[in-house]
């Protein structure tokens, strides 16, 4: 029963992922963030199945009742099977969301910890964290900046940390939070840990797309990108 119904959960992913692909775009001529999109779709994919499941199970059970005979014994004699094997389902479900809860809760614990080493100074009217080697990246409500960063000119300081900063705006974390909290909701459906990959990127062409907006700054943005990329 568990079992049959993680596999539908995991067709219903696929789906809200194709989907996904056809509407992320329309979205974007709509003037809607792709990261709705996407955080949309990871929440379909949530909590599809698990209406379903509440729906029908009253029917199951009506189903069970009226069941004469034969059925009935057989049901009765594979019910205890049945439940063994979807409490196994439930008790490993359980212990994977602990284990990748664990894990996001951890490597943040090393991000803060590692930052809270660095020093702080100010670039383009912002406040920064300067870091050996981490980001260009925005870290909660904080701006990271790498060494190197130091060493660009301002026009390209300035894009760097205008494209943090817009993170930071736009509430970006708070965006990547909800979605990892239904990545631990449901680890084992492959479907959501690829619509996460997919909102991530699409953040960043959201905020990409509100950091360059003219024609002059595009080309200099560009280089910029394929630099922090290598870099990285």
């Amino acid at each position: 029963m568990m079992l049959s119904w993680m596999a539908s959960a995991v067709l219903v992913g696929a789906l809200m992922t194709v989907a996904g692909y056809a509407i992320a775009p329309l979205a974007m001529q709509c003037g809607l963030s792709r990261r709705w999109v996407w955080l949309g779709l990871m929440l379909a994919t949530l909590a599809l199945p698990v209406l379903r499941a509440a729906t029908r199970s009253p029917a199951s059970m009506a189903s069970n009742t009226v069941s004469t005979g034969t059925s009935e014994g057989r049901a009765a004699s594979t019910a205890p099977a049945r439940r063994d094997d979807d409490a196994l389902l439930l008790l490993i479900w359980g212990g994977g969301s602990l284990l990748i809860a664990a894990a996001f809760a951890l490597a943040h614990r090393r991000m803060v910890a590692e930052l809270a080493s660095c020093r702080e100074c100010v670039l383009c009217d912002a406040h920064v964290v300067v870091s050996p080697e981490f980001g260009p990246a925005a870290v909660g409500s904080r701006v990271v900046v790498p060494e190197w960063v130091l060493h660009l000119s301002a026009d390209e300081q300035r894009l760097v940390v205008r494209h943090e900063v817009e993170h930071v705006r736009a509430g970006d974390h708070l965006v990547l939070l909800a979605a990892l909290t239904l990545v631990v909701l449901m680890p084992w459906n492959p479907a959501i840990w690829w619509q996460l990959r997919r909102l991530r990127i699409g953040m960043e062409l959201d905020c990409d797309a509100r950091v360059a907006p003219s024609r002059r700054d595009r080309p200099r943005y560009a280089e910029l990108l394929l630099h922090a990329r290598d870099r990285r």
